[in-house]
């Protein structure tokens, strides 16, 4: 790579800004099997400094097009976007956790976590759901154990659930008794198959106190992308199917998933 970045740097840019270098006999080129590269480099738009490079090749010979050098200009630019967002989703968490222990968010930044996924999802058309995650009888459990045990039992059961959530997944601490998982990228199905999962993981786990196993239900929706919504339409409409969908769950006699879904355009 290193040997290939040097040689593409050397190319002269084209009018385009298209770095296109050709196989030589004993080039890295020829030893990668590639007879012609086009590199592009790609931009911080706040700093306008270089971020990186993006290159792709042909194994015969091929001469490059300027809509193939805006295409690959387009492509570097997304990649700069996505590797952005996941870094300011990171930076999210690190300053908005409620709590070290359990890593997650406070309620007073679930609207605005929300309201950023919805934004990217909006602008890139890509799916965004949310999962509610609620341990059954959670008002009974906190008037007759009081809060310090069931806060710990939830730091406990966040603790066991956030290793099998992505990267970008963004777990809330929904209510006393619930937590919230904000799920970019995900469609509904995909929510369903993590709810199930973090159930699963959940069922082993014993509240402190006593040794009676907890049951949990989720209450799964997907974000309706209607083109006359805002992003705020879309989150007002997310978190109201949400506590419909839980409310469903509940009514069900708890121990169940409710995924709701999304209303007919």
């Amino acid at each position: 790579m290193v040997l290939l970045l040097a040689q593409m740097e050397k190319a002269k840019p084209d009018e385009l800004g298209g770095l296109v270098v050709q196989a030589a006999e004993g080039s890295i080129l020829r030893d990668l099997g590639v007879e012609t590269a086009l590199g592009v480099m790609i931009l911080d738009k706040e700093t306008q400094t270089p971020a990186g490079m993006l290159i792709t090749g042909h194994a015969e010979h091929h001469k490059w097009k300027p809509n193939e050098v805006y295409f690959l200009q387009a492509i570097g630019d997304q990649m700069l976007m996505s590797v952005s967002h996941t870094r300011l989703r990171s930076l999210v968490r690190r300053m908005g956790v409620s709590d070290e222990r359990s890593g997650l968010l406070s309620r007073s930044s679930y609207v605005s976590c929300l309201l950023t996924e919805a934004d990217r999802a909006k602008s890139q058309g890509t799916p965004l759901s949310l999962a509610v995650l609620q341990i059954d009888r959670g008002g009974e459990i906190l008037r007759q154990q009081g809060e310090p045990p069931l806060e710990r039992f939830l730091e406990q059961l966040a603790r066991a659930l956030q290793p099998i959530v992505r990267q970008n997944d963004v777990a809330v601490k929904y209510a006393a008794w619930s937590l919230a998982f904000i799920l970019p990228d995900t469609t509904l199905q995909g929510a369903q198959n993590l709810a199930d999962k973090l159930r699963r993981a959940a069922s082993g786990l014993r509240p402190p106190w006593d040794s009676t196993q907890i049951t949990l239900s989720a209450g799964i929706v997907e974000a309706v992308p209607r083109p006359d919504y805002e992003s705020e339409d879309i989150v007002t409409d997310l978190i109201n199917r949400a506590e419909f969908s839980i409310e469903e769950a509940r009514k069900k006699g708890g121990d169940s998933i409710f995924a709701l879904e999304a209303p007919k355009l």
